[in-house]
């Protein structure tokens, strides 16, 4: 009986009422029923829209990895380290770089810098820098060797004047962070 007053209460002094029509035909239903999920706050929102992102940059260097595999087919067989690279990004996103373990990091960046001769999509491009790095820092942590990538220069300009003698030598050089020398120049 009471819950009847309460009701009737707050529709009077609370909330508007609307009509709306639906499958059961015209009802008369409180405005805060009507208005919908509430929007969450601007930090969840945040957190929300960056995951979205993160979700989205996972899926499009999946893609790039699905046709890099096509056009080499040995690449992605199930044991292969790139297979276990896929599998990993799949399951845990790019944080799968802080736990693949570097028996399996190491081949795997090297057979996918073997096998990329145009390092033009961003998503390919990303995934090498981002498993370089990580194969260097996590070699320099557990004291162990980086094998070949630790040769490559870490340099944020890029001089390709002098140095490339073709279009695919200067995306290959461009996608190292190489930097031209010259004769007198220190490594």
């Amino acid at each position: 009986m009471f819950d009847g007053i309460k009701r009737a209460a707050r529709a009077f002094f609370v909330e508007d009422l609307r009509v709306r029509r639906d499958e059961r035909g015209l009802r008369i239903v409180f405005e805060s029923e009507s208005a919908g999920p509430s929007q969450p706050p601007p930090l969840e929102r945040a957190r929300q829209e960056a995951e979205q992102q993160r979700l989205k940059q996972v899926h499009d260097i999946r893609a790039q990895l699905a046709t890099l595999f096509e056009s080499h087919p040995g690449l992605g067989v199930k044991g292969s380290p790139m297979h276990a690279i896929d599998r990993a990004l799949a399951a845990q996103g790019l944080a799968f770089l802080d736990s693949v373990p570097l028996a399996v990091l190491r081949p795997a960046l090297e057979t996918f810098e073997a096998a990329v001769l145009d390092w033009t999509p961003a998503g390919l491009a990303y995934l090498r820098s981002r498993m370089a790095v990580a194969l260097r820092e996590r070699a320099a942590r557990e004291g162990a060797d980086a094998g070949d990538t630790s040769a490559l220069p870490v340099v944020s300009e890029v001089a390709v004047a002098g140095i490339a003698r073709d279009d695919d030598q200067a995306a290959l050089l461009a996608a190292y962070g190489a930097v031209a020398r010259t004769p007198g120049d220190t490594p």
